[in-house]
């Protein structure tokens, strides 16, 4: 049996329609492209220790998850960290957190961080990037005796 003419009329318009209906939208930027890099360095510039700073953030943000990035993770971070989290109710969860192997592997960010922004004060930097559309992840680095230190890590997800 063949469709009618009117049923094959009616199933091109809908696709036709469905396909307009979902625009294609473009890839959220990229942090680790090399022009994105060279705009968040330049924001880096002013802050004390700046090739430190930068150092610790392109690791977080664009670094491979190998040994030698864990072990620099691990030296600039304490034993303990602050993590929070916020739940879709909008409530924080604030925990502190052994930071070990498993922890250390969940910082890195390469491949996952879009629309990346850094908020930037005297002594610390707060690393914000989004993973997905619903989920927001923050890295707080703190500058101290001569060095920029990861201190605190939160996530929200909606």
């Amino acid at each position: 049996m063949k469709p009618s003419l009117l049923a094959v009329a009616s199933f091109a318009i809908f696709s036709v329609n469905a396909v307009q209906a979902q625009p294609s939208q473009p890839a959220p930027p990229n942090p680790c492209s090399t022009k994105n890099k060279s705009a968040l360095r330049a924001q880096l510039l002013k802050t004390p220790a700046a090739d430190d700073a930068w150092s610790l953030t392109e690791v977080l943000l664009c670094g491979a998850k190998t040994p030698v990035n864990a072990a620099y993770l691990r030296r600039h971070m304490p034993p303990k960290i602050k993590v929070t989290s916020l739940d879709t109710d909008g409530k924080d969860e604030v925990s502190i957190a052994k930071v070990d192997a498993a922890l250390i592997d969940s910082l890195f960010a390469t491949g996952v961080a879009n629309e990346t922004e850094l908020n930037i004060s005297e002594d610390e930097i707060i690393l914000r990037y989004w993973p997905n559309e619903a989920c927001m992840n923050s890295r707080t680095l703190r500058y101290g005796k001569g060095t920029w230190r990861l201190a605190a890590i939160g996530d929200a997800c909606d």
